[in-house]
């Protein structure tokens, strides 16, 4: 029986009624559907047999718009409403295929964080920002960073640039707390003051300060008082040096042995004066010099070729070759008794001798 090429006169009515019974459309009977109407549960297949679904199209569609006023099934991908997810357990890749792929969002969210323009927040109250590399990943930002809050660093922080502060620089939180300084100061430490060194509070000072020049001598450095150890205390206004703690003595202690008082040198248990001069051991109003023990005190001596006219009255010597104690007058040296006769060590010598026969 020949087959019709065309449907044409009163078949073509308005409806096309099935009266329940399927359509198929393909070029020869043996082929496979091009168009399958199954009228019965109202699904249209395009290249699909049997269909599952109203319509499925098993092979390439191209349209210029799609509408899918409820929900779309596309692969693994299932758009509902404004929601884009998997009917599977899968990642949605959004890969654009370009030299350098863009994808556009006005707005977009992920998770609890928002990235609108140049902002990334995290919308929910109090809601943190965490940036995780993995491993020995790190978080590189590349531009300028500016931060208007808060900055806490739990690990280790490295500036290989400058640290640059116009307010407060505060480092640790507990007073046991350390700083290491690593690096040379390559700077003066300059007060905002002129003339003003605050190195601490009052019951916080720098235990030590150094210089290496001028042979460990700060110069050029002015405090009205300052306290060492809580135990001496140097007071400028009062021109005083006091131990702190009660009946404790100020010790000089130098490697050398040597202690220098403007001209007046003490070493071990010698006071020189470096000078020419004498030296002035003296006392106000009816004060007087005393020597302490029961021993003695050694003045100085010779003989007469020794003595000195040029020295101040008063000046007591012991004479060697005279043998007794002789005083400067201003003028001449006398026996330190007064002016009178005097006996020689050998006359007395001699007198008592004499004695000595007559008496028997």
């Amino acid at each position: 029986m020949s087959q019709l090429g065309r449907i044409s006169g009163p078949l073509l009515e308005s409806n096309l009624n099935r009266l329940g019974v399927d359509l198929t459309f393909r070029n020869y009977s043996v082929d496979d559907d091009l168009l399958y109407l199954e009228v019965t549960n109202g699904k249209i297949g395009v290249n699909k047999t049997p269909i599952t679904h109203k319509l499925e199209v098993n092979g390439t569609t191209h349209t210029s718009r799609l509408l899918a006023p409820t929900s779309a099934d596309i692969a693994s991908i299932v758009i509902s409403t404004n929601t884009f997810s998997t009917d599977i357990v899968t990642a949605i890749n959004i890969a654009p295929n370009q030299t350098n792929p863009i994808v556009l969002f006005d707005n977009l969210r992920a998770g609890n964080l928002d990235f609108k323009d140049n902002i990334i927040k995290n919308y929910t109250v109090n809601g943190g920002i965490a940036f995780d590399p993995s491993g020995t990943g790190i978080t590189d930002i590349l531009g300028s960073t500016k931060i208007n809050g808060d900055l806490s660093v739990t690990g280790n922080m490295q500036i290989d640039g400058n640290l640059t502060e116009a307010a407060n620089i505060i480092v640790g939180d507990t007073p046991f707390d350390t700083v290491t300084v690593q690096t040379d100061f390559t700077q003066s430490l300059i007060p905002g003051t002129h003339l003003t060194y605050d190195l601490g509070k009052s019951n916080k000072r720098w235990k030590r300060v150094y210089s290496h020049g001028n042979s460990g001598i700060i110069s050029s450095l002015t405090y009205n008082s300052f306290t060492i150890s809580d135990q001496l205390q140097v007071d400028g206004p009062t021109a005083t040096i006091t131990t702190l703690q009660s009946n404790d003595p100020v010790s000089l202690i130098p490697s050398s042995g040597i202690t220098d008082v403007e001209r007046i040198r003490f070493q071990n248990n010698n006071i020189t004066n470096l000078d020419a001069t004498a030296l002035t051991v003296a006392s106000t109003g009816i004060g007087y010099v005393k020597f302490v023990d029961n021993n003695a005190v050694i003045i100085p001596s010779g003989d007469n070729a020794g003595r000195s006219y040029t020295i101040e009255p008063g000046a007591t010597r012991w004479n060697t070759q005279l043998g007794y104690l002789e005083c400067f007058d201003g003028t001449v040296w006398t026996l330190s008794t007064g002016s009178s006769a005097t006996v020689t060590l050998y006359e007395m010598e001699d007198l008592g001798n004499v004695w000595a026969l007559v008496f028997g």
